[in-house]
C-alpha cells in the first residue's frame, strides 16, 4: 500500500513539474508564443515518457532477474523463477523498445539511442534464453553491466533511473 501511494505521488509530482512552466507563463506572453510553449511541453512529455518506460524496464529486471540471481534463486532448480525472469526480460524489452521510439523523437535524448538499442537487444536475447530455461550466470551479469552503462550515460545527461515498482503492482509477488 505504501509503495502504491509513493508511486502515485511520484507520478503526480513529475506531472506537475512538467506542467509548471505552462502555469507560470503570463497570459499575454503565452498568447504571442504558443508554438514554443507547445514544443517545450512536447519535449518534457517525451522525456517523462522515456524515463517512465526505462524505469519500468529497470524495475522488471531488478525485481525478477537481478534480485533472484543474487539470491541464487535462478536456474535448473528454480524453474518458476527462471520463467518469471524470462517474462520480465521480455516485458523489459518491450518497454525499452517504446523508450527507444521516444529517444528517436527527442534530439536531447539522442545520445542514449545506441546504448538503449544495445540493451533492448540483450534483453530480448537473454529473455528468450530464460524462457527456454537456458539462462546462464554470465548472461545476467552482462545484462546488469549493460544496465549500468545506460544508467551512467543517463547520469551524464542528468537523468536518473531508479528501481520503482509501478503503483498498480502488488509488492508481494
Amino acid at each position: 500500500m505504501k509503495s502504491r501511494i509513493a508511486g502515485i505521488a511520484l507520478i503526480l509530482s513529475l506531472s506537475l513539474a512538467a506542467l509548471s512552466p505552462l502555469a507560470s507563463a503570463p497570459a499575454a506572453h503565452a498568447a504571442t508564443s504558443a508554438a514554443p510553449v507547445a514544443a517545450h511541453t512536447s519535449g518534457l512529455l517525451t522525456k517523462f515518457e522515456f524515463v517512465a518506460h526505462v524505469g519500468l524496464a529497470y524495475w522488471a529486471f531488478h525485481r525478477y532477474v537481478w534480485k533472484p540471481y543474487k539470491a541464487h534463486a535462478l536456474g535448473v532448480n528454480h524453474k518458476g523463477n527462471t520463467v518469471k525472469a524470462g517474462l520480465a526480460l521480455l516485458f523489459a524489452y518491450h518497454e525499452l523498445k517504446v523508450a527507444y521510439s521516444k529517444v528517436q523523437k527527442d534530439k536531447g535524448l539522442s545520445k542514449l539511442a545506441a546504448p538503449l538499442k544495445t540493451l533492448a537487444d540483450k534483453f530480448n536475447t537473454i529473455g528468450t534464453k530464460a524462457q527456454q530455461g537456458n539462462l546462464a550466470a554470465a548472461d545476467v551479469t552482462d545484462l546488469n553491466n549493460s544496465v549500468a552503462k545506460l544508467s551512467d550515460a543517463g547520469q551524464n545527461m542528468n537523468i536518473t533511473f531508479k528501481d520503482l515498482a509501478p503503483p498498480l503492482v502488488p509488492t508481494g509477488l
